[in-house]
């Protein structure tokens, strides 16, 4: 699970934990990794494993360092939560360039590249689910928000979806929505 030690993402750590299921949890914060991972295993006897990543970076070492912490685990449900928008709403020229960076890097670079490291297993066992957290932000053009709501990945699954439907499984959803 990205962006797994807050919100939605921790919400779904919870739910997958009250399940059973051993978690992944990625996210920047050391501290809210380790806290998270003691709750989940308190709460639910489950085996935590975290990774550490500021995925705001978006560089190819980033991804290779996730792959390498993941090592042979099987991951039968990824979770892409992890998202960030700007300080405040803006006018889109008023938007300071690192954070649309971060934008893109955060909220479609994480969801490209982490399917991208987990799809080719679950292909290979023909099982697995991609789960794309996105927002109805991603529906209408916002005014003040252009460069969020517009790297808030809606369509990829319907993108990929033809490639590998017989092998894995994708649930798109919108924030809000669910």
């Amino acid at each position: 699970v990205t962006g797994g030690t807050d919100g939605i993402g921790k919400a779904y750590c919870r739910e997958l934990a009250a399940r059973g299921l051993n978690i992944v949890i990625i996210s920047r914060s050391m501290d809210k990794l380790r806290v998270t991972a003691e709750e989940l295993e308190k709460d639910f006897g489950i085996v935590t494993s975290i990774i550490q990543a500021d995925f705001t970076e978006g560089t190819r070492d980033l991804y290779l360092n996730i792959k390498e912490q993941l090592g042979d685990k099987e991951i039968g449900i990824l979770v892409n939560n992890v998202g960030v928008m700007y300080d405040y709403p803006s006018l889109f020229l008023e938007v300071p360039e690192t954070k649309i960076w971060q934008c893109i890097n955060v909220n479609m670079m994480s969801v490209t590249m982490m399917t991208y490291i987990i799809l080719p297993e679950m292909v290979k066992r023909r099982r697995g689910l991609v789960i794309n957290m996105s927002s109805t932000s991603s529906f209408y053009p916002l005014p003040l928000m252009a460069a969020y709501s517009a790297s808030k990945v809606k369509n990829f699954k319907r993108e990929n979806n033809g490639d590998q439907h017989h092998s894995a499984g994708y649930l798109e959803s919108e924030q809000g929505v669910v």
